[in-house]
């Protein structure tokens, strides 16, 4: 079930109203000719300027403002793809601010601690927030990051029901990663949460636009839950007095985050795939364990590692 590009549904060729800027007079045109034409402006603009974001969002509003959700839906997914590349033009423009970046290297240096609380950088992340983006440290690192809150003022009221529950599991995410430094850093109960969470939206909605982004989401979590992450693996290997590999217990993180998953969640579809993989996982018994990998992945609940994997939403 799970996060790579977004997927976009035809559309069917529905008239819609849209006002023409120059004359002020409202037309007629198909709801494809209305996407196309919202999808040529934003070709139009310049990726070079993180301005571009706040034209592009000026235009879907003028465009779409009488359209149904699900249209609107289509054409935010439009947005969002490009939106999702500026997000390159913004952190490059952070990182080649000469001046910006002294002054936060400065600070640290003076305090020998991150700090982001500069008035040089609030100064620089207003005009971030004004087109999408707010300013992040990453790994010590001054950047720029996407702004969902931006996204929820001025798009929401547009969209569908399950693209805006959609766009707040991301900020969720967004707000409170759960890794960091390839190690989990939520709780286990949050962590279970947010596997159900996933996993019922794309019960809910099979046919949602974006259901292949959902289905990353999920996949990226369930993965990770099955296996741990470097700095936190969920069990480990080692050779023992034999010479041969063997299992270590399960890591006591996961076991508290598999107790809450049966106790509150034992007729979800996660817990079902859960159960046999940790059942092997206590019999030491990795033939059943990779048996279960592959058919995880072959369901496309599970990443494969083998292949190149982009994870972005």
């Amino acid at each position: 079930m799970l996060f790579v590009a977004a997927c976009s549904s035809p559309q069917e060729q529905k008239s819609e109203k849209t006002v023409n800027e120059e004359s002020g007079r409202k037309t007629t045109v198909t709801s494809v000719d209305l996407l196309q034409h919202y999808a040529d402006f934003i070709q139009s603009l310049d990726s070079s300027k993180v301005e571009s974001v706040s034209l592009a969002v000026k235009k879907f509003q003028a465009l779409f403002k009488e359209s149904s959700p699900e249209l609107c839906d289509s054409a935010f997914v439009k947005f969002q793809h490009f939106y999702e590349r500026m997000e390159g033009t913004a952190s490059l423009s952070v990182e080649g601010d000469s001046v910006l970046q002294k002054a936060y290297w400065d600070e640290v240096e003076r305090t020998n601690e991150i700090n982001e609380d500069l008035p040089a950088l609030k100064k620089y992340e207003k005009k971030l927030l004004r087109n999408g983006y707010r300013l992040e440290i990453w790994e010590g690192n001054l950047m720029a990051g996407t702004d969902r809150s931006f996204l929820e003022k001025n798009f929401y009221p547009m969209l569908s029901s399950p693209m805006r529950e959609f766009l707040k599991l991301c900020h969720s995410d967004d707000d409170a990663p759960f890794q960091h430094d390839a190690g989990i850093v939520i709780s286990e109960t949050e962590y279970v949460k947010r596997l159900i969470q996933w996993e019922t939206f794309i019960q809910k909605n099979p046919g949602f636009i974006r259901i292949d982004r959902a289905r990353e989401m999920y996949r990226m979590y369930f993965t990770f839950f099955l296996l741990g992450m470097d700095n936190t693996p969920a069990y480990d290997e080692e050779i023992n007095e034999d010479g041969k590999e063997v299992l270590t217990d399960l890591e006591p993180y996961f076991k508290t985050a598999y107790t809450y998953l049966k106790k509150k969640y034992p007729k979800s579809l996660t817990y079902a795939k859960v159960k046999p993989y940790w059942k092997a996982v206590d019999e030491k018994n990795l033939d059943k364990m990779n048996q279960l990998e592959k058919s995880y992945r072959k369901e496309g609940i599970m990443i494969d590692f083998s292949k190149d994997y982009n994870l972005y939403y």
